[in-house]
């Protein structure tokens, strides 16, 4: 590049003259640099053609270059040092491109320069301290890109800034209390990092302050009333996903919201997931009259909702989901004629829906699910003729679904499973959801007769879950060949026709169960010609014949086909084809195959005495103790020889004790598994019960998961992989109750699949952090029934709290890995631990699938993980 250098005897530096042609110059330089030009908006950039006619170029009076905008021309290239030669440059911007590299420390020389934009890149490294000699600078935004370190102070040193958007980045540090210095800015973007501490309150020199966001940042101390009671004309406040507390030991919520009461412009406020205490307070009311959204999910907010909410006429959003509210909802909300979304789910409110939310004419959203709602589906929500979304699920409403709901023609998504419902389908409903109808679930309730005609119409559908009710008849056709489904439940009716051929038409399909019916004949070829279908269950049926190959056939087990006692085929379990004439060849043999006699315990265990037991652990020590349980404790020992045992002694005052040691003994004694810590041998005496089992060097798992339990002396910080990559399973145990299949409770013999329940237990126990004998699990609610419950569409409340936040602070790839392996153990858990021994997966499944798991997460491998069991990578978000 060619350059005009005058030399100044004076100072004696170099000094360049620039020009509209050092402007060409430097562009045609700044375009060698890129890579790929995908829409060719550079192929005017060329010598024979004026500058200030480049594609997206604008000069001052045809003197300089003084605009540079690319906005979303997809570029590809560094973020090339060339363009600081542009001196005379006021605004740039190249937002929503691929440049990459780092921003030069040169832009130092645009003085110039008023706008900066380059949010939405790949640019890496530091925000350059030279940033802050920009003494024009008003607008920088750096948004969504790889940047790291900490914000520089001196960024806000002579600071002109008015828009600042440093948000989707990886800063970290505080935010340096010197942005006090911009009393111009009105609008400040952090959110999506990784800043720590409180937000400085020389922010309320900014007095203009328009809009603030610092949201999914480890942003702490109380939620910050004295600067927003200094910011009058603050409009938008997102606080949420951060570590913030409110006020008196994080239950009162009432400061802030007084304080809030001073921005009397306020339209958006979101303090959402940061386990805020308190109740909704009075103050609320005060808000003002722009005030229109407003959204306080997954906190710790209690008491009921005050009717005077009722009073905040402008709002258009609320979101109250996964708080500890309770009481019942005032009629009084119907004045909120403006609302679009409303949202209560995970709650537990009780009494009846109020038939006046069929009053809020421009509803569009209304999710209840997961409270204890009674009564009948109010008849008035067939008003809301522009809902897209209504979400009634897990509450305890009975009656008919309302034929008024045929009304509601926006309806795209409805979901009224685990519920008390009766009666058939409204064909109405079916018919007004045929042309925006994404998902359907009325599973679990009691609804019955045929299916209607009606739901073929469905065309644009994805999700259809009938599953768990008392529907008859012929499912086919009103399956329609022309869905758009990727998931078909109609598992656990009555269904009684065959399959038919032309499923293969269901390109999209990924997930389909008709188990639990009574199908018959054979299984459609065509099933294995769909190049989606990963998860097929056709279980419990009357089936009969071979089972196809190909397709989805070759990665299922036979737990898709048990309870189909007419079908076999290649799949390992099924008996084969091939056998039915040599069975024919065997005549009446009734002799019972020899059964193996079980070891006794003093034959295949050595002795040891009680004496020996009292020297191994020094007389019982205290010092020793490992743990307890509520059947005994458990001491390290030392014998003779020198192995390290572990000792658990039963408390013989317990009721059960000797019944549970017993038990334990003959269920322990049969376990020969490389993963599950062996028995050594036992010492009984009539008023002396204990196992001996090898002590495990490097601690307990119970220890590492209760660190802050009476006994635990570990740390609760085991990452993802240190959960799912454990060498041993059962050897932490202090006790095996909550642990042993259910079956063995009524006399079963010991089998692998109860050694699959224990394990799966473990599973769950490891990613929920919930001990199964958790007080919780009483009155019929069990670790699976409730992982089960929230695993579909709220993971994340089952899932161990410190996980859930150590996988937020991941990179975004990182945290999708992460989020996917999460979401595979919980259902490997749910699959483990099933009721009927014969659902359970083999431990062979199991363990390719963790392999395989273990393989995805340390990087092995870079593939979608699949699983042998028919489990899907997880798209369930622990944000949601």
């Amino acid at each position: 590049m060619f350059i005009n250098l005058n030399f100044l005897g004076v100072s004696g530096q170099i000094s360049v003259q620039h020009s509209l042609k050092t402007d060409k110059e430097s562009l045609l330089e700044f375009k060698k640099s890129i890579k790929i030009d995908p829409k060719l908006v550079l192929s005017n950039w060329n010598a024979t053609t004026e500058v200030c006619s480049f594609y997206g170029i604008d000069c001052n009076d045809g003197n300089r270059v003084t605009t540079m905008k690319l906005v979303g021309t997809k570029l590809v290239g560094p973020f090339s040092p060339v363009i600081t030669n542009l001196t005379a440059l006021r605004t740039i911007d190249l937002s929503d491109n691929e440049l990459y590299g780092s921003i030069p420390h040169g832009i130092s020389s645009l003085r110039n320069l008023e706008s900066l934009l380059l949010d939405l890149n790949s640019l890496e490294g530091l925000i350059p301290e030279s940033l802050s000699t920009l003494s024009n600078l008003m607008l920088l935004d750096l948004g969504s890109n790889l940047l790291h370190g900490e914000i520089p102070p001196s960024l806000f040193s002579n600071c002109t800034l008015s828009n600042l958007d440093l948000s989707y980045n990886n800063l970290v540090g505080k935010i340096p209390s010197q942005i006090g210095n911009c009393p111009d800015l009105w609008n400040l973007n952090l959110y999506n990092n990784q800043f720590i501490g409180e937000i400085p309150s020389s922010l309320t020199n900014a007095t203009n302050m328009y809009n603030l966001d610092v949201e999914y940042n480890n942003l702490s101390g109380e939620l910050p009333s004295n600067l927003v009671s200094k910011l009058p004309n603050l409009r938008n406040l997102h606080l949420s996903y951060n570590r913030m507390v409110s006020h008196d030991n994080n239950n009162n919520l009432d400061v802030f919201f007084t304080a809030l009461s001073n921005c009397s412009t306020l339209k958006e406020l979101e303090l959402a997931g940061m386990g805020l205490g308190g109740t909704l307070p009075d103050s609320i009311k005060r808000l003002g009259a722009n005030f229109s959204y407003m959204m306080l999910q997954e906190n710790r907010i209690y008491g009921s909702v005050p009717s005077i909410i009722a009073k905040l006429s402008n709002l258009i959003y609320v979101n109250l989901s996964s708080n500890l509210l309770n009481g019942t909802i005032s009629p009084e909300i119907s004045r909120l004629t403006r609302l679009d979304k409303f949202w209560l789910s995970h709650n537990f409110f009780t009494g009846e829906i109020p038939k006046e939310i069929g009053y809020f004419r421009h509803l569009g959203e209304l999710e209840l699910s997961h409270n204890r709602f009674t009564g009948e589906i109010p008849v008035t929500l067939g008003n809301l003729i522009g809902l897209s979304s209504l979400s009634l699920n897990n509450n305890l409403l009975t009656g008919n679904i309302p034929s008024s709901l045929g009304n509601c023609i926006s309806l795209s998504s409805l979901d009224l499973s685990y519920n008390r419902l009766t009666g058939k389908i409204p064909p109405g409903l079916l018919s007004a959801m045929s042309q925006n109808a994404i998902f359907l679930n009325l599973s679990h309730n009691h609804l019955s007769g045929s299916l209607p005609p009606e739901l073929s119409m469905l065309v644009t559908i994805k999700v259809i879950n009938l599953s768990f009710n008392s529907f008859t008849g012929s499912a086919f056709p009103k399956i329609s060949s022309y869905m758009a489904v990727e998931i078909l439940d109609l598992s656990s009716n009555s269904f009684h026709d065959e399959l038919p051929e032309y499923l293969s038409t269901l390109t999209s399909l990924e997930e389909f169960d008709v188990s639990n019916n009574s199908l018959s004949g054979t299984i459609p070829v065509s099933l294995s010609k769909i190049p989606t279908l990963r998860l097929l269950n056709l279980s419990f049926n009357n089936f009969q014949g071979k089972v196809p190959t190909g397709g989805v056939f070759n990665s299922v087990t036979s737990l898709s086909f048990v309870g189909n006692p007419n079908l076999c085929g290649h799949v390992s379990g099924l008996r084969s084809c091939h056998h039915k004439k040599k069975l024919r060849r065997i005549t009446g043999s009734k002799a019972k195959p020899e059964l193996k006699p079980q070891p006794e315990l003093n034959k295949k265990f050595p002795r040891i005495t009680y004496k020996e037991l009292v020297d191994a652990t020094n007389g019982f020590d205290e010092q020793r103790l490992l743990g307890s349980g509520g059947f005994g404790r458990v001491y390290k020992g030392s014998l003779p020889d020198g192995i390290q045992i572990a000792v658990k002694v039963l408390q013989l005052q317990t009721g059960n004790s000797t019944k549970s040691f017993n038990r334990e003994c003959q269920v322990l004694k049969r376990i020969r598994h490389r993963n599950l810590i062996r028995i050594i041998t036992a010492c009984s005496l009539p008023d002396f019960k204990a196992l001996v089992l090898p002590f495990m060097a490097n601690g307990s798992l119970d220890n590492r998961l209760y660190p802050d339990s009476p006994l635990g002396s570990g740390s609760s910080d085991i990452n993802l992989i240190q959960r799912n990559m454990g060498n041993s399973t059962a050897d932490m145990l202090c006790g095996s109750i909550g642990y042993i299949a259910p079956e063995y409770a009524y006399g079963s013999i010991t089998s692998t699949k109860g050694d699959v329940y224990s394990f799966g237990i473990l599973v769950l126990e490891m990613v929920t952090r919930k001990r199964p004998t958790d007080d919780m699990f009483s009155e019929g609610l069990s670790m699976h029934k409730w992982v089960k419950t929230n695993y579909h569409r709220h993971m994340e409340h089952v899932v161990d709290s410190t996980l859930v936040q150590t996988t937020r602070e991941q990179l975004l790839d990182v945290k999708k890995m992460w989020e996917v392996a999460i979401g595979e153990l919980l259902e490997l858990g749910i699959l483990c631990t099933q009721e009927l021994p014969s659902s359970r997966p083999t431990m062979l499944d199991v363990a390719g699938d963790l392999d395989r798991l273990k393989r995805y997460l340390t990087g092995e491998t870079t593939a979608t993980f699949a699983s042998s069991l028919g489990i899907s990578s997880s798209t369930t978000s622990i944000d949601d």
